[in-house]
């Protein structure tokens, strides 16, 4: 079972993904997984309007290397994460990533 985490970027192996499931649903693992991200980013994103946190969705492609995606089309979502001169960094991607490793870690 082998797993790699570059950047914003998690890449596990179709072992590790069904040994998260309990089963050998690499799509379900997923799921799981981006819900999980998700959830996290949507926890700790700032609010303002709420627009930012509305908008951060998850998805999972299917195929022949299926995958899950958790992100935001909110183009001050970018500010928000790595902050600006005038404004510090407010992150709800990165903990999310790292709230997904925790799982990933806790599943071994």
């Amino acid at each position: 079972m082998t797993f790699e985490i570059s950047d914003f970027s998690i890449h596990l192996d179709e072992k590790a993904i069904a040994g998260l499931a309990g089963h050998e649903g690499v799509i379900g693992a997923l799921v799981i997984l981006t819900l999980a991200g998700e959830a996290s980013a949507k926890e700790n994103a700032p609010v303002d309007t709420g627009n930012l946190r509305r908008s951060i969705t998850s998805e999972v492609e299917k195929g022949s290397n299926p995958f899950g995606r958790v992100g935001t089309n909110v183009v001050y979502a970018v500010y928000q994460e790595i902050g600006t001169r005038h404004h510090p960094a407010h992150p709800f991607l990165r903990p999310a990533m790292e709230a997904v490793r925790r799982l990933i870690r806790g599943a071994r």
